[in-house]
């Protein structure tokens, strides 16, 4: 018997199958078009099925692939649908495996999707990360990472489905499932890639701090040092305390008698000084809008600092691999810098009468990347008004000289001399050669 065969079945007896993968079968417009495309011209693309044995469905067929053409009919009152019978794949982990690489490039068919199908393979009796990959034709490292997708939030698994939380985040949101504050955190940036990386390493920095706390505070207790909470609230007001916020090593601030005052969500050790009673000290009144600036301007100054290296590898990333859109935009960043009559002499503007600066402006943002780049370079290093001068071709070096721009048209440009161009360089060369065998000769003499 061959393992595929294909006949019409009829509609009503296709079953969804349970272990579908795919959870949305698209817009209800475009099921009503393929409803009517199918009344109208049958099924082009097969529906693939398995026959089912056992249970109250025994004798109907399970579909594979074919559950949005079978939603179709039945909306369209088709009867029946070609389908292939595939009795090659016998198990469920053949099925399940055929479903995912079938909806793989199908619209709809979500990352989330692909992460529970699977999960569901990985679930199959026998079946484990090394044959998974091997029957999606996957590395291990995607099964694993997939399969890692399911155990995320519902609220997680929602930004993925909607696209506005990537693979690599998600990866690293699972770090904070147990922490529900972080994750919300996290998800509240997760459409904005530089703030993303912010808030990560925030994050990060914070649950490090956390789990590092107990072993600090016995090392600090250990040498000797003070550990208490910080003040509850974020006024913080230090009424037995004179708080610095300078770093010390351990040594130091048992030399200096500091107290060390950390609390779990600020990741930074508040060195103290208890207060004497023989100098007693009564803080100054400070109102709420007075405490809540200090908190504020603390906050952002953090933020900078953590946002500061996430700058750093954006703008090396760009200099790795510059998007067009980059390109043209600094392009005409400098084109807007050049001496705007230098530009309209080179654009050809200078011709016309009565042209202010902003015509010309308009006419530099109307060149692409490649012409912005010539008109920058013409006006920034252009010197043709000096190549009229005989003079002007001796010189190479120096404010006045024409020897870089000669070389730029010879060698960026690719221009080719004209005879008059190449007698006034011969006669520079001459004009030299004679210079220099006079200078000989009167040293010999």
């Amino acid at each position: 018997m061959t393992t595929i065969e294909t006949r019409r079945i009829a509609v009503a007896d296709l079953i969804n199958n349970p272990d579908n993968p795919r959870s949305d079968l698209g817009p209800d417009q475009d099921l009503v078009e393929l409803a009517n495309s199918l009344a109208k011209d049958g099924n082009t693309d097969d529906c693939h099925v398995v026959p089912v044995a056992d249970g109250e469905d025994a004798g109907k067929w399970m579909l594979l692939e074919g559950h949005r053409r079978k939603a179709a009919a039945l909306l369209g009152n088709v009867a029946e649908l070609d389908c292939k019978i595939r009795h090659d794949l016998d198990t469920k982990a053949k099925q399940i495996a055929f479903m995912i690489t079938a909806n793989t490039h199908r619209e709809n068919f979500t990352e989330m999707d692909t992460a529970r199908g699977v999960q569901s393979l990985l679930d199959c009796e026998g079946m484990n990360v090394k044959a998974v990959a091997k029957s999606l034709s996957r590395g291990e490292k995607y099964v694993r990472s997939r399969s890692k997708m399911t155990k995320l939030s519902p609220a997680a698994q929602g930004k993925i489905e909607d696209s506005t939380l990537n693979i690599d985040q998600a990866l690293e949101l699972l770090a904070f499932a147990d922490d529900e504050k972080a994750e919300e955190r996290l998800l509240q940036v997760s459409d904005k890639p530089n703030d993303w990386e912010v808030r990560l390493a925030a994050e990060k920095e914070l649950r490090a701090w956390r789990e590092n706390l107990p072993r600090l505070t016995a090392e600090l207790q250990g040498a000797g040092v003070q550990v208490v909470d910080r003040p509850e609230g974020p006024q913080w007001e230090w009424k037995d305390f004179y708080p610095t916020y300078n770093d010390h090593e351990v040594t130091e601030a048992v030399e200096q008698d500091l107290i060390a005052i950390v609390h779990p969500d600020f990741p930074k050790i508040t060195w103290a000084r208890k207060r004497e009673e023989r100098k007693p000290w009564t803080p100054p009144e400070r109102t709420p809008e007075e405490i809540a600036a200090d908190v504020r301007r603390s906050e952002i100054i953090r933020g900078l600092e953590l946002a500061a290296p996430v700058r750093e590898s954006f703008l090396r990333g760009i200099l790795k691999k510059p998007t067009a859109e980059v390109l043209h935009h600094l392009a005409l960043d400098m084109a807007e810098q050049l001496d705007l009559a230098q530009a309209a002499y080179w654009l050809g503007m200078e011709e016309h009468e009565e042209i202010d600066d902003q015509e010309v402006v308009d006419e530099i943002a109307k060149l692409s990347t490649d012409q912005l780049i010539v008109l920058t370079h013409l006006v920034r290093h252009g010197r043709e008004e000096l190549l009229t001068e005989l003079a002007s071709w001796a010189r190479d070096t120096g404010y006045m000289s024409t020897g870089p721009w000669r070389e730029s048209l010879q060698h960026s440009y690719g221009y080719q001399w004209t005879e008059a161009e190449l007698d006034a360089i011969r006669h520079i060369a001459e004009q030299k050669a004679a210079q220099q065998e006079g200078g000989d000769n009167a040293h010999s003499a």
